[in-house]
């Protein structure tokens, strides 16, 4: 995986866990793997790994049991919830960047729905 300057490492990978989650490719309930072979994974530290998970427990994505590892939590309205905050952000983005090269909003929706004119 390939980071950005823009975001902060851990929530770059929280959102790639989150994502893998969103399209069902870790199920609710799963559990995700060990912190070590996720920094291996991510090529991070493992105190990297470790706030990513803090980041997603705090989101009630996923949650650590005490012995045993960190799981998908079984809550599916705490993971639509977040799917929906996801979505927002990626709107308010788009509509943000089509603001800055003078499209505003309701041009930007028409855009959407129409199509390229």
């Amino acid at each position: 995986m390939k980071f950005n300057d823009k975001n902060s490492v851990y929530s770059q990978i929280a959102t790639n866990i989150k994502m893998k989650i969103y399209n069902g490719e870790v199920k609710l309930g799963e559990p995700l793997d060990s912190v070590r072979k996720l920094a291996t994974t991510y090529q991070v530290t493992i105190k990297t790994i470790q706030n990513t998970i803090i980041s997603l427990e705090e989101e009630g994505i996923v949650m650590k049991k005490a012995g045993v590892g960190t799981f998908v939590t079984h809550d599916e309205k705490a993971v639509k919830k977040s799917k929906e905050l996801f979505i927002d952000g990626l709107l308010s983005d788009f509509f943000r960047g089509m603001k800055s090269i003078g499209i505003d909003k309701e041009e930007a929706k028409s855009l959407i729905i129409g199509g390229k004119q």
